[in-house]
């Protein structure tokens, strides 16, 4: 029996050992197997990443081989210190600067042969593509400056006027393009809208009333507004015949009108091209029958709402408003509003169109009564009129509930800007007068119920305003 017994233990001992022996095998010798293991997957890792390198390389060496420089510039500086990358991105950028340098350089020689054969436009905008290389922008100037000698001994004064203005600084060509625009063509410096009061300031800043504001690119920098010469609406023409509308109104206007060019003559939204052809914004056709048939506006001296004047002294209307404009000769001015058609001719006597009949006219629309008028106006929206006189005086007819026809006693007046609910006038020492609709009291409060515009925002405080005056002459 003691013997089965120490048999039994000897089993259980052995097994134990047995046990023991593994399990410290297991414990001591299973960890040296995962070193390998991870440098193998590490190995395979490197060798990928190797092998992707070795790829993009090689590929950048192609680039080089059929001179894609931009190309193998990107890869061989992605690919950092790899290598010899780095010199051959040096030597990329290198080839890269090179080309670009010829092409600078062709393109200088280009603009240098426009220049010589005299086409002074094509060569101007040549080196202004060019910018800052070498002397490429004083050679732009020099080129407006030629193109406007040119068109002015053509008695292109319009586009004379334009390629002085984009001289800019060059000699005297700013003076140059400011006499021309004096002599070809009505610079309104006073402008008025339905809330608001505009003057151009002899020193070419804007003045004007609380209910517009200039974009803050324009506060910060005035010197963006560029050499403005004429007002109207919203809009600013400047000297080199493109337009802006500087104003936080609008932001649509003013996107459309800064496409347009060679522009010589602004009007309610629309713009007169030096080719005598017109562009008409939306903004304008939201008042105005936009023009269906290009065809027939052409050949204009100037423009006003829904109608043009040809420099023979006849008028274009379209819309099929009025009627008897078609007999009028001799016209040297023209202003169109709501619903009627003024014209000044040259013997200073006045053709009127009014579907309200407040103007006593003859049947050809010769208006009795009235001579020696000097300019006109009107505007988008109005509903009344006014023209200044050659003694300084302005008559005014139409809607007056607001007050915007007492101008009975102004003097010394030389133009006049007519805005919906009000109406302005430039005297000839530089100031202006107001008429109209002004602040809101009760009795406009009282009218503000019933629905009657919002209109009284200060659009005739313009006391201490100087603005440069320049009398329009048609």
């Amino acid at each position: 029996m003691h013997k089965k017994k120490r048999i039994i233990f000897a089993g259980m001992a052995l097994l134990l050992l047995i046990a023991v022996s593994f399990g410290l095998y297991v414990l001591f010798r299973a960890p040296e197997a995962e070193p390998e293991e991870e440098m193998e997957e590490e190995v395979s890792t490197m060798s990928y990443e190797a092998q992707k390198l070795a790829e993009r390389y090689a590929n950048g060496l192609a680039a080089m081989e059929r001179e894609d420089w931009e190309w193998a510039l990107g890869i061989f500086t992605s690919l950092g210190d790899y290598a010899d990358s780095a010199r051959l991105a040096e030597a990329a950028q290198a080839q890269i600067d090179a080309l670009e340098a010829q092409r600078l350089e062709d393109a200088y020689a280009a603009a240098e042969a426009l220049e010589y054969a005299e086409d002074f436009y094509g060569a101007a905008e040549a080196f202004l593509e060019l910018e800052d290389y070498s002397d490429s922008a004083s050679r732009a100037l020099a080129c407006w400056y030629a193109e406007g000698e040119r068109q002015a001994q053509l008695g292109n004064r319009g586009a004379a006027a334009i390629a002085f203005g984009k001289a800019g600084d060059y000699q005297d060509a700013r003076t140059r393009s400011l006499a021309l625009w004096d002599q070809m063509a009505v610079r309104h410096t006073i402008t008025a809208g339905f809330d608001y009061t505009v003057a151009l300031a002899e020193d070419g800043t804007l003045l004007h009333t609380r209910r517009l504001q200039l974009k803050e690119e324009y506060q910060s920098d005035p010197s963006r507004l560029g050499t403005i010469i004429a007002v109207d609406g919203l809009l600013c023409l400047r000297d080199d015949g493109t337009v802006i509308n500087p104003w936080t109104r609008e932001t649509a206007l003013a996107e459309e009108v800064s496409t347009w060019r060679n522009i010589v003559s602004i009007s309610d939204g629309m713009g007169l091209k030096s080719d005598g052809t017109v562009v008409q914004s939306s903004y304008a056709s939201r008042t105005y029958v936009p023009f269906t048939d290009q065809a027939k506006w052409r050949d204009l001296v100037a423009i006003d709402g829904n109608c043009g004047l040809h420099a023979d002294g006849t008028v274009l209307e379209v819309g099929g408003i009025f009627r008897t404009y078609n007999q009028w000769t001799d016209v040297k001015a023209i202003a169109c509003g709501n619903g009627f058609l003024i014209a000044l001719r040259g013997d200073g006597t006045l053709y009127a169109e009014d579907l309200d009949e407040a103007m006593q006219t003859d049947k050809t629309g010769l208006v009795q009564g009235i001579d020696h008028v000097v300019s006109l106006s009107t505007g988008e929206a109005t509903r009344h009129w006014a023209v200044v006189s050659e003694d300084g005086s302005v008559l005014a007819w139409g809607d007056n509930d607001w007050g915007q026809c007492n101008t009975q006693d102004w003097t010394d007046i030389i133009a006049v800007a007519v805005g919906t609910y009000h109406t302005v006038g430039l005297k000839r020492d530089g100031t202006l007068v107001a008429t109209g609709a002004n602040y809101r009291d009760e009795y406009y409060e009282d009218l503000g119920k019933y629905g009657e515009p919002y209109i009284c925002w200060g659009q005739c405080d313009v006391d201490g305003w100087y603005v440069a005056a320049i009398a329009p002459t048609p």
